[in-house]
């Protein structure tokens, strides 16, 4: 199989959903997606534009035809593979802690996946932008979950009408 979009397919192998989810963002059947990855179709711009915006991917990312990789050199990509670092110590923290989302997280292998990267990054000195985007996104939706907020309202003086 000759893999034609090279970081689509990183991104779906990474990312903790699954291809038939950026297929059905794409707008598209999971068999004309893994066509179009295998380079024996093509994807229109409103398919790959449908993906990036929910994935939160640039969209010069998916349609790029090289591999794109985070560099130990670059100090921005130290400083995204740090922030990712101090979420995976965020969530093993609570998970030390009795957190139920991020004891699951530790179970689905987030935590392992996390540190994989970063031993990789720091030994090999790069690693895969995809690769990257994915364990964000696995450390995201867990992350945000044990955490509590209270959510925007009208203060008691800006309300109107009904009880005070």
């Amino acid at each position: 199989m000759k893999i034609r979009m090279l970081n689509l397919y990183a991104l779906i192998k990474y990312h903790p959903y699954h291809s038939s989810t950026f297929a059905r963002y794409a707008d598209v059947t999971s068999e004309l997606l893994w066509a179009a990855i295998c380079g024996e179709e093509e994807m229109t711009t409103t398919e790959m534009l449908g993906i990036a915006i929910h994935f939160k991917v640039p969209m010069g990312v998916i349609s790029c035809p090289r591999l794109i990789w985070l560099d130990k050199s670059s100090y921005r990509h130290r400083m995204m593979v740090y922030r990712l670092a101090e979420k995976l110590d965020a969530i093993r923290a609570a998970a030390m802690s009795g957190n139920e989302d991020a004891c699951y997280f530790v179970r689905q292998g987030g935590l392992e996946q996390g540190d994989s990267l970063i031993s990789d990054f720091q030994d090999k000195g790069k690693v895969l932008y995809c690769r990257y985007l994915g364990t964000l996104a696995f450390a995201d939706i867990f992350g945000g979950l044990g955490t509590t907020h209270k959510p925007r309202g009208l203060k008691a003086a800006e309300q109107k009408g009904g009880a005070v």
